[in-house]
């Protein structure tokens, strides 16, 4: 996983994640170790709460009988945590890599209108 995948993991609003991933090659290495200092640093926060939210309500289950307390009750959770944040990052990961392509496509599209080349579709 990369710095910019995890940008584009994160709860960020849209418009900041755009700014950061658009601006994130051009900075400086100190700025980029500083900036992946704390954006690992959030993931891993991210994670850990995720994490927490899971054991609360897994004992929560046990507590009612649902789940077992056993001695792979952490086991479990953290499988489910690390499932459900694969899950996320991949479909976040793919939103925006589908719309970086878009705002790429749109912008080849324009640039030839502009420049009066003729555009086929097959």
């Amino acid at each position: 996983m990369t710095t910019k995948d995890i940008i584009k993991i994160l709860p960020f609003e849209e418009k900041f994640k755009n700014n950061l991933l658009s601006q994130f090659d051009e900075l400086s290495i100190d700025q980029k170790f500083s900036l992946e200092q704390i954006l690992w640093e959030t993931y891993i926060a991210f994670y850990n709460l995720k994490l927490e939210d899971h054991i609360q309500l897994s004992l929560l289950r046990t507590k009612d009988n649902q789940e077992p307390l056993d001695s792979n009750f952490y086991k479990k959770v953290r499988e489910q945590t690390d499932e459900e944040m694969q899950q996320e990052a991949t479909k976040n990961i793919e939103t925006k890599d589908l719309e970086a392509a878009r705002i790429a496509m749109e912008k080849i599209v324009k640039e030839m209108k502009n420049a009066n080349l003729p555009i086929k579709a097959d």
